[in-house]
Order: C-alpha cells, then sequence, then structure tokens
C-alpha cells in the first residue's frame, strides 16, 4: 500500500510539560510501535530529550527488531551505542549541526558510528545549517561533515562519495 515505515513517532521531553502529558506520549508511543510490529515496519523516531524513557521502551518492544532510524540524532556516544546496539541507524544532520556549543560529544559519537549506520538528514526546509543557507539543505549539510573530516573516520573518497554511498544502502 505504499507505507514504507511509522514516524515519526517518539517522545520529546524538550519542554516543560506535566507528567500526564509525559504519560500520553508513552501511551501513544507504544501504540505506534504496536503498528510498526502489526505491518511489519521500521519507524523513524524522534526523540529529544528523553533517550533513558525510549530505550527501555524499544529494549522491552518486539518493534526494535523491525529497526528503523533515530532521526535527527544529537546526543553522546554512549546513548548511540544503545541505539546501534538495538539495530537502529542514526540520523544526523538539521539542528544537531547547528549548535557548536553543544557538539563536542555529538561529533564523539559520530567518530564512532559504523558508517553504513549513518544517514545524513537536511530537516528541511525547516532548519538553515549557517553560513550555508543559500545552498541546497543536503549540500550545507555534507558541506559541515566535511569540514569536520578530521574528527570522523571515513574511508577513502570523502564524505562526499561516502554520502551518496549511504544513501543508496540506506535509503
Amino acid at each position: 500500500d505504499g507505507v514504507i515505515a511509522i514516524g515519526e513517532c517518539g517522545l520529546d521531553y524538550h519542554y516543560a510539560r506535566k507528567e500526564q502529558h509525559r504519560l500520553r506520549q508513552h501511551i501513544w508511543f507504544l501504540y505506534q510501535l504496536n503498528l510498526a510490529w502489526k505491518r511489519k515496519l521500521p519507524v523513524i523516531l524522534h526523540v529529544r530529550d528523553a533517550h533513558r524513557d525510549a530505550l527501555r521502551i524499544l529494549r522491552h518492544h518486539p518493534a526494535r527488531k523491525l529497526g528503523g532510524v533515530i532521526h535527527c540524532f544529537h546526543d553522546s556516544k554512549e546513548i548511540a551505542r544503545q541505539y546501534l546496539k538495538l539495530g537502529y541507524h542514526i540520523g544526523i544532520g538539521g539542528s544537531a549541526l547547528q549548535q557548536e556549543e553543544r557538539a563536542k560529544d555529538f561529533w564523539e559519537a559520530i567518530a564512532e558510528m559504523p558508517l553504513d549506520r549513518i544517514l545524513l538528514e537536511t530537516d528541511a526546509p525547516y532548519i538553515c545549517i549557517e553560513p550555508w543557507c543559500s545552498l541546497p539543505a543536503a549540500a550545507g549539510t555534507i558541506t559541515v561533515f566535511e569540514e569536520k573530516k578530521d574528527l570522523i573516520s571515513l574511508e577513502p573518497g570523502g564524505i562526499y562519495q561516502n554520502h551518496w554511498r549511504i544513501q543508496v544502502k540506506n535509503g
């Protein structure tokens, strides 16, 4: 029927909310994971400031076996390792590349990720990565990664060639 994944779904604790709101998020997250399991589809996960709870839920839900993507990941290598261990791909780019002051843990996490488990994202047209706002969003994302190549272990060919290989294999 043309549906290839369930998402974005997940947990978002970024804004202060009442506990009842978090409970409602948990209920809907479980509903969406159940739907993914029933349809045998991977999930695209939006997890913001809620990795502990999201990982706890995913570890105990059979939908984790279907895989998916952690959309717009921006956290530590320890958190990335846990998602990778569960079989997820890590989506990086967008707002994560805008926040240079919080980026040290993020770049350390990327340096340890297997290249075939990374997906470059843009969150276009909502995210503009300075100073490349005049470029198409994907080009801005790749430019940032090319500039950070000394922090990332890449196979020969640079980020540009690997970007296309990653998209073809994972996209």
